[in-house]
């Protein structure tokens, strides 16, 4: 995280505000990297499900495992290929039975093979946050 003067633990973001902004994250532990730059560990676990890839149809992925897809539950999360290093935004998503799910992505994958692992998740490094300080009455007053 970047951008803000002071971080605390306890204080609360919101993932990607002006998109998906789904969850509301408390932070348990900071990890100063520069003086405007966190790293940061969130009192939830980013992953939303796991699957193996079944077929890829342009930016349509099919994968082999029911992750919950209804109400637009992971609409604007991420696709993430097992090794982490590369992600693509998944734009729409659906369960057509109890054993799959179909995600389409923003964009064509640059590279995906049949039967790779890939993680369906909430957020990935670098994406943007709002904080919410959270303040603490002093107990003297």
């Amino acid at each position: 995280m970047q951008g803000f003067r002071q971080v605390e633990l306890g204080d609360r973001v919101w993932i990607n505000p002006r998109g998906r902004s789904h969850n509301y994250y408390r932070i348990d532990a900071i990890k100063l990297l520069s003086p405007d730059r966190y790293c940061l560990q969130l009192d939830v676990t980013s992953l939303l499900g796991r699957g193996r890839v079944v077929s890829v149809r342009n930016k349509t992925i099919e994968l082999d495992f029911h992750i919950v897809a209804r109400t637009g539950n992971l609409h604007q999360t991420r696709l993430e290929w097992e090794d982490g290093n590369q992600w693509e935004e998944i734009e729409s998503a659906n369960n057509p039975d109890r054993n799959h799910t179909v995600v389409t992505l923003k964009k064509p994958p640059i590279s995906i093979v049949i039967g790779e692992w890939v993680s369906v998740v909430d957020y990935v490094v670098d994406d943007t946050v709002l904080l919410e300080r959270v303040c603490f009455a002093d107990e003297s007053i």
